[in-house]
């Protein structure tokens, strides 16, 4: 879910919890905007062409890029799991939003200490991935084998 391809009336602004930092900040938005919504219309036209950038932040991986987009990740999603608390948000989704967050530590686990962040960040949350119906089962042997201490392989971590 992101912000740029989306457009939203003034009042849906009222309220709004503006996160800080470059990573994620669309998502803590959007989320807090939607719900803001009383109305919601699709239009199947693309109308914005988005450029991609290989030299992007969200693009280098570096042991630096990795913590840092961790770092802002993890003040952004603070931000989401204080506005879902309470509300009735789907838990599979809060799952598979859960999991996608700490993967960007995946190129950096084989170092004990974003090991722990990895496995710390949200508690409980192996298990429930494990169990998700609605997380890949690519993602769950990632997670196994992440636990276990083999993922990632040295051709993909982050120097």
């Amino acid at each position: 879910m992101v912000f740029w391809n989306k457009l939203f009336k003034g009042t849906a602004y009222y309220n709004i919890v503006h996160p800080q930092g470059a990573m994620g900040e669309d998502m803590a938005t959007t989320m807090q905007l939607l719900w803001n919504c009383k109305k919601l219309s699709y239009m199947p036209q693309s109308y914005y062409k988005y450029f991609y950038n290989n030299k992007s932040i969200t693009k280098v991986i570096s042991k630096d890029s990795c913590a840092r987009k961790y770092d802002q990740l993890a003040a952004n999603t603070k931000i989401i799991m204080n506005f879902v608390d309470g509300k009735d948000i789907n838990p599979d989704a809060l799952i598979v939003y859960k999991n996608s967050i700490r993967a960007i530590l995946y190129p950096l686990v084989y170092e004990d200490q974003y090991y722990k962040l990895w496995n710390n960040m949200f508690e409980g949350l192996n298990w429930q991935v494990l169990k998700s119906s609605n997380i890949p089962m690519i993602e769950k042997v990632r997670v196994i084998l992440t636990i276990l201490h083999l993922y990632p392989r040295k051709q993909f971590r982050a120097v």
